[in-house]
């Protein structure tokens, strides 16, 4: 079998720094304090040179220009394939998924499920807000991408189409050559989501209606890192925090686990703490420092909004926690890479500052995409959607934030359809060699 190796581009820088947020202490137990556990604590003049004789400068290269992508691309003006500077994609671009003709569903003569194979292409966009028509991903006979890692796309195409579980295979196709390199089998594929400092891959493995954070080995083989339906890596890039399920017998009184776990080793998570309320009232919304993380937890009765606490694994500390900001929607998260908050609403996402100013704001004409504002570096990309009868897709539009100084500009407007429609965005997490 073929060994992959994994590469990372770029190091993990950790700066120690503090969020500004209005951090209230509680003590354990009781309602008032839904974490049963631990009890709170604090969070956390020029010199001159000599003249020279002038020179006759070279004359430069006129710069490519974008044109209309080809067919099948995302139809955005866009500069091809060989004009991509391979060497500075990173954090910062995105890969978008787009399908001419998608693929379809459908049943066999005994009444089995099948898919055909989609009518897709792939193009990136630069954080200067360039495209670039990549590659198109007809002949793969792929269902669709699952994952971007620089000049390598993961594809996947169902081999054991079911409607509650979907089996399959996934390759490795390198953008540059087009070479292809099968790395999993008759399996769900990968929802990958980083790579760590040793150039191992991590992300989501799911299975039946489990879902576990895993770490992949050169084979593709993943071993689990953190059992939880909600998972975040921590700023070290090494640990691993998750929520996982304790069952009481009684749905109504089931509880959360608190995991932490490590990419660097197979020892397993640690349960480190107990939430009152299951799994699905609590999230974890991002890191506010290499050691505490936001924590969201949704009213059960879905009556009021939700409540916000900083929780601590090192010390196993729980602070009730206050943005610093007026909340719009019901998600807020926090990026610890460029300190900034998300606030989704349904029709807007804005972004703020740890002092609790705004940074940037986007607002839809129709809906925001489910997933929310997509990160990479310093930009997120925004997905707008607009929807005609019976709720078909009917437009999609892409505004590109930089988070540094607040600039948000359209970069793509398309009509769409069933069959005919963007599918998915993905932000740079890494290379593979």
């Amino acid at each position: 079998m073929t060994r992959v190796r994994w590469v990372l581009i770029g190091g993990a820088v950790v700066v120690v720094g503090v969020v500004v947020g209005v951090i209230v202490l509680t003590a354990g137990g009781g309602d008032t304090d839904v974490i049963a556990g631990p009890s709170a604590s604090a969070n956390p003049t020029a010199s001159v040179s000599p003249a020279i004789s002038a020179s006759a400068a070279p004359t430069p290269s006129p710069a490519p220009t974008p044109s209309p992508a080809p067919a099948g691309f995302l139809p955005v003006d866009s500069l091809g394939a060989s004009e991509i500077p391979w060497d500075h994609v990173g954090p910062g671009w995105f890969l978008v998924d787009w399908a001419q003709r998608d693929a379809v569903w459908g049943e066999d003569a005994d009444g089995m499920p099948t898919v055909s194979a989609a009518d897709a292409s792939v193009s990136l966009l630069a954080p200067d807000g360039t495209w670039y028509a990549a590659a198109s991903l007809t002949a793969v006979e792929s269902d669709r991408t699952v994952s971007w890692l620089g000049d390598t796309v993961a594809v996947f195409r169902s081999t054991q189409p079911d409607y509650e579980y979907v089996a399959g295979d996934t390759s490795l196709i390198n953008l540059r050559t087009g070479a292809s390199h099968l790395v999993l089998s008759g399996a769900q594929p990968p929802a990958l989501q980083g790579v760590s400092a040793d150039g191992t891959l991590h992300g989501r493995d799911y299975a039946e209606e489990s879902s576990w954070y895993v770490r992949y080995d050169d084979r593709f083989t993943p071993r689990t890192v953190c059992d939880g339906n909600s998972a975040s890596v921590a700023p070290d890039g090494v640990r691993v925090a998750c929520l996982g399920w304790i069952s009481t017998g009684d749905a109504n009184s089931d509880q959360t686990q608190v995991f932490l776990g490590a990419l660097d080793t197979d020892a397993g998570a640690e349960a480190i703490d107990t939430f009152r309320l299951d799994p699905y009232s609590y999230s974890i919304q991002g890191w506010l420092d290499p050691d505490t993380f936001l924590l969201l937890r949704r009213d059960p009765e879905g009556q009021a909004p939700p409540t916000y606490y900083a929780y601590n694994v090192a010390t196993r500390k729980i602070a009730d926690f206050a943005l610093p900001f007026q909340a719009a929607g019901e998600n807020v998260a926090f990026d610890w890479v460029t300190k900034t908050y998300t606030d989704v609403a349904e029709q807007s996402a804005s972004f703020f500052a740890v002092s609790g100013a705004k940074v940037a704001e986007v607002s839809c004409a129709g809906s925001l995409n489910w997933q929310g504002p997509v990160r990479s570096g310093s930009r997120a990309l925004v997905e707008c959607e607009t929807f005609g009868a019976d709720y078909n897709p009917a437009t999609v539009t892409l505004t590109l934030v930089d988070l540094g100084t607040g600039a948000a500009t359209e970069v793509a407007h398309a009509a769409e359809s069933l069959s005919t429609r963007l599918r998915t965005v993905y932000p740079y997490i890494g290379n593979v060699d």
